[in-house]
């Protein structure tokens, strides 16, 4: 009796595509040795952890691609090895990645978008990822005829997606051998796989404050003007100069009276969370209340902050 795999392989915590293969049970017949490529999710995740903080891997993207023989030759092997979805905690596995040639090394390279959960969310979740898979799996079944270039593509619309972490990984396949790839180290945004580190950004409420106690503070009717500074221990930003802004919006009605309104702090590319200090000042520059907000950036990504309520005044102070 025959096992044949499929294009498509759903591996526990996995989504992947590469070439099919088969393999079988009869005793007459010789099981073929499996040629594979796994990266290791330990790799990915070292130093950073596995989870939904902003400093952590949460799902990640591999794909492997065939690369150029060391004397420059042309490869008789297909350019795309496969791709994959996995969750952090999943090691990348491509397994019967055949055409290759006989007793013969073929070098691999697995391209790794990482995103943390706030940028995985913002690139469109699980849906987004899927479609974006799916798209390497019809290039794949079209082998050599698929060409260079909608591959490249694809890769390129992965950077479009801004993860939080990047890396290449390489390995060279031996027939019926499990390569393991070797991975550099993570770096910041899509910047070790053909793109950027893009800035982070976080939205500072202005137009109204929540208070403890009765309304809360509105932008005219309680104060004119906020002031804020932060650090992040994470991204090893100390404190920040203070920044004063009026919270009218820019046409000079107030955020109040023309809906909510915010200030976009633009940040370094940066991944963790920031702590925002945020007193709120009178037309005369009294201070009417402080209170402090929290925001994990991500790189490409604008997260908005959720702030404490002010304190009660202190005429309402028991």
């Amino acid at each position: 009796m025959a096992l044949c795999v499929g294009a498509w392989a759903i591996l526990g915590a996995a989504i992947v595509v590469s070439t099919a293969g088969c393999s079988s049970t009869d005793s007459a017949v010789t099981t073929p040795r499996v040629t594979s490529i796994i990266v290791r999710a330990a790799h990915i995740t070292e130093g950073r952890g596995c989870g939904s903080k902003a400093t952590q891997i949460y799902k990640y993207v591999a794909v492997a691609q065939t690369t150029p023989l060391q004397d420059g030759s042309a490869t008789d092997v297909p350019s795309l090895v496969g791709a994959g979805l996995f969750d952090c905690f999943a090691d990348a596995s491509f397994v019967n990645v055949a055409p290759e040639r006989a007793n013969s090394l073929v070098r691999t390279s697995v391209q790794v978008f990482a995103f943390n959960a706030a940028a995985y969310a913002a690139a469109g979740g699980d849906s987004v990822l899927r479609d974006r898979i799916a798209r390497f799996a019809a290039l794949r079944d079209q082998g050599s005829d698929a060409g260079d270039a909608p591959i490249a593509a694809e890769v390129a619309a992965l950077v479009s997606l801004q993860p939080s972490f990047s890396t290449t990984c390489t390995a060279t396949r031996y027939p019926g051998v499990q390569a393991v790839a070797s991975c550099a180290p993570l770096a910041l945004g899509a910047s070790a796989v053909g793109g950027a580190a893009a800035a982070s950004r976080v939205e500072l409420p202005r137009a109204s404050f929540a208070r403890t106690s009765g309304q809360p503070a509105t932008c005219g009717a309680d104060y004119t003007h906020i002031r804020y500074r932060y650090e992040s221990r994470d991204a090893g930003v100390q404190i920040t100069q203070p920044v004063q802004v009026a919270c009218a919006t820019a046409n000079g009605a107030s955020a109040s009276e023309s809906g909510e309104a915010f200030e976009v702090v633009t940040l370094t590319p940066s991944t963790g969370a920031y702590a925002f200090t945020v007193t709120l000042l009178r037309q005369d520059g009294s201070t009417l209340a402080e209170t402090t907000c929290s925001a994990d950036a991500s790189p490409g990504v604008t997260s908005r902050a959720t702030c404490a309520p002010l304190p009660a005044p202190a005429s309402q102070t028991p």
